[in-house]
């Protein structure tokens, strides 16, 4: 079978020649139809997808009417008038030559560690927002995104309690191994990086990260509520999933995974997460999660 390792997959929004001249794909660039993906959707009840050999856990949709409560309309339209904000006031974070695809905006919240001197630091505003005129606009921004998170994880608690005997002992864990603040409003948090791309691509890819990622997205534009905004691909189930606005899904970051070219321009998907990096190197080998 065709190696899908480095490649972008591709729904079919447009036509593949539009697609690749829209995002710069080169002649070297893998482009790989998906058109024989299994869709993998959640409208009416959860999902949750396992992989029959080992059990392991793959990913975990919640139905759509359990999203849209996780995630308010008045919170979504927030999130739109905030990604203004943060366009102007964040640079843009690079993804790493493995995974980076393409992208048109990348943005990160949350805590991360230093690898030479392990110190601990936020992801920072641009030089020019840090000044004392900017911190009540800081601080709403930052404040914003830590409801948005628990907003996310609270929507996947349902995914967690139906594994709650597997997945006690990891989410025990996640809290005695990463020694950072958890971005979440809640006192349940889990992630400490929240990242949004904008107009994102991602190439087929897996994440080193220490627990399972909560994902999600919207739209700059309001109205498309139903459409579909992109896939999110695991390509060695054969498996797409489609991600409307508000939708939340979870699922394992170290099955290769990647997200399908975007419906529209308007496209945002945003990923709150644990990263390696912020896990404590002498005690990372408790975890056990995957």
């Amino acid at each position: 079978s065709q190696s899908t390792e480095g490649a972008y997959l591709y729904h079919g929004f447009h036509s593949d020649k539009d697609v690749r001249h829209e995002f710069v794909l080169g002649n070297k660039d893998k482009l790989i139809n998906t058109s024989d993906y299994t869709v993998f959707d959640a409208r009416e009840k959860h999902l949750v997808l396992i992989d029959e050999d080992s059990g392991k856990f793959i990913t975990g949709k919640i139905s759509r009417e359990h999203a849209k409560r996780s995630m308010p309309i008045g919170q979504a339209k927030i999130f739109r008038k905030m990604w203004k904000k943060i366009q102007k006031m964040k640079s843009d974070v690079g993804r790493g030559k493995g995974r980076s695809g393409k992208n048109f905006g990348y943005k990160c919240f949350g805590y991360r560690r230093a690898m030479t001197d392990k110190h601990i630091s936020r992801y920072a505003f641009k030089a020019k927002f840090k000044t004392a005129k900017y911190q009540d606009l800081r601080n709403d921004i930052e404040s914003f995104i830590s409801n948005v998170v628990a907003s996310m994880e609270r929507g996947v608690d349902i995914v967690y309690e139906r594994f709650r005997d597997k997945l006690q002992h990891d989410l025990q864990n996640i809290q005695e191994c990463t020694d950072l603040p958890f971005l979440s409003s809640s006192n349940r948090g889990k992630a400490t990086q929240f990242s949004i791309g904008y107009k994102y691509w991602s190439k087929v890819h897996t994440d080193k990260d220490y627990f399972f990622t909560v994902l999600s997205g919207l739209s700059e534009k309001v109205g498309r509520d139903d459409d579909i905004l992109f896939y999110f691909c695991f390509p060695q189930y054969k498996v797409k999933i489609p991600v409307r606005p508000r939708d939340v899904l979870l699922f394992n970051p170290l099955v290769p995974h990647s997200c399908s070219e975007p419906s529209s321009p308007e496209t945002l998907i945003f990923s709150a997460y644990v990263s390696s990096k912020t896990v404590d190197c002498n005690t990372c080998d408790k975890l056990n999660v995957h």
